[in-house]
């Protein structure tokens, strides 16, 4: 959208005549004008001016230029600095703590408009009043017409589906995206971990993210070492990238840094040399996640209800699918797709878990015959049965104990393998209904027998 000016009225007769007859800038004009659609910030040291939706930044120097170009026009040649100092001065009062508003979080605004997502009206007309700097960086009007064309889909759409596999694992990923745009409140605040091959286009997904939300999105993701300071880029933001984390791991800064950024409390920013401050819950960045390889950091209860696990498709992205995603054409379907997702979570007030994010999630009960299998690409019952009955690449039940053993040791890293031959006969009985023929060395289907051969 091409930024509008926002005007009030004519602007008022700028300069007058002194004693000595000479043209000087009446500065009092001057700031009433340049005031009412100009506003400070003394935190930032910013000034930004009302367009007509949203607030811009502006510079003292746009403003004294335009100030200069009026009073120009009126025959004054040049501007006292005393005049200069005092009108920048003045104007600086109007400061916004002291005239506006906090943005109202229902609203969310777009390039062209401002739509209220529980009303479901729009509006193209902000409110001067209300202090808002921001916007998602797609227009409503693109938004709405994949809204109401659920059927019409851009390019880069089947490669996203054929990426997340299932359709559970594409409805999770567009209710986080639904929060990280939306959630504004933290109502729901998800952390979403997506992970497997390399150029698949994981991490694509979150640069998606991060171009619709703009500056509401942080810069960097977790620190790997403490960094005074650090944690500055990513306060008061919606999103957090958290990009290719080796092995499924999580330096001990960075877990910090995660434990606390996920937790229901305030959060400490400690900028160089300054005092340190707290922010809330509201103005913590949600996450999304990405890596080669399965979560291998350890995370609390309120972390698991609040976290979604996605195993992508062993797929690679093209350039055309990688260049249609950055369209305006697919991030206004994305937004639609997020927007119908969250408010059906509004409703729900409960976020998905996909089977898969179960399973993860149980990981400490879960098989590890069974992890080794998915992590293997053998996954489902029958397709776990065909493997072991009918591949020559099924290991024998020695090579089979000696693979989940490094298995344990490498990926699952424990100290020492707890799995035994009797833990894996148990679960290809009772999860697979297979077990070791000894005599024949191979493996035989025990479901139905009823002579106990």
């Amino acid at each position: 959208m091409q930024e509008e000016e926002f005007k009030i009225s004519e602007p008022p007769q700028m300069t007058y005549l002194n004693r000595q007859n000479n043209m000087s800038l009446d500065v009092s004009a001057a700031v009433e004008w340049f005031g009412k659609d100009h506003v400070y910030d003394p935190d930032s040291g910013k000034f930004y001016k009302f367009n007509g939706l949203i607030y811009k930044q502006s510079n003292i120097s746009r403003i004294d230029t335009e100030l200069y170009s009026m009073v120009k026009k009126a025959g004054m040649g040049m501007i006292k600095t005393a005049d200069w100092t005092s009108f920048e001065k003045n104007l600086k009062s109007n400061r916004i703590t002291d005239s506006l508003l906090p943005r109202d979080n229902n609203k969310i605004y777009f390039e062209d408009s401002i739509y209220d997502i529980f009303r479901d009206e729009t509006t193209t007309e902000g409110d001067p009043d209300m202090f808002v700097i921001d916007c998602l960086h797609v227009r409503f009007s693109d938004v709405k017409f994949y809204l109401d064309n659920p059927d019409v889909t851009p390019m880069g759409v089947d490669y996203l589906r054929k990426l997340m596999v299932t359709k559970d694992a594409m409805d999770m990923l567009m209710e986080c995206a639904g929060c990280y745009l939306f959630d504004r409140d933290r109502r729901f605040n998800p952390i979403l971990y997506v992970y497997g091959i390399s150029n698949s286009g994981k991490t694509h997904i979150g640069n998606v993210l991060k171009n619709i939300l703009g500056a509401r999105a942080s810069p960097v993701g977790l620190p790997k070492k403490d960094d005074s300071g650090f944690n500055l880029h990513y306060a008061y933001k919606d999103l957090m990238c958290v990009d290719e984390i080796e092995k499924g791991e999580l330096s001990s800064y960075a877990m910090n840094e995660f434990k606390q950024l996920t937790s229901a409390t305030d959060y400490m920013i400690y900028p160089k040399g300054k005092e340190s401050f707290s922010i809330p819950q509201t103005e913590k960045p949600m996450i999304y996640m990405t890596s080669n390889y399965r979560p291998a950091f350890d995370y609390d209860s309120g972390v698991a209800s609040r976290m979604g696990i996605i195993r992508v498709a062993d797929i690679l992205i093209d350039t055309d699918n990688y260049h249609a995603w950055l369209t305006d054409d697919f991030k206004a379907w994305m937004v639609a797709q997020a927007l119908t997702s969250y408010k059906t979570l509004c409703k729900r007030t409960k976020l998905l878990k996909s089977e898969y994010t179960m399973d993860m999630m149980s990981s400490s009960g879960q098989s590890i015959l069974t992890m080794w299998l998915e992590e293997q690409k053998i996954t489902g019952e029958d397709n776990v049965r065909d493997f072991f009955m009918n591949s020559p690449c099924a290991p024998t039940a020695r090579n089979l104990l000696y693979a989940l053993q490094d298995f344990e040791k490498e990926v699952l890293r424990h100290d020492k393998p707890t799995i035994k031959t009797s833990t894996i006969n148990s679960d290809l009985d009772i999860l697979y209904g297979l077990e070791w023929y000894k005599q024949r060395k191979m493996y035989r289907d025990i479901r139905g027998r009823s002579d106990g051969a």
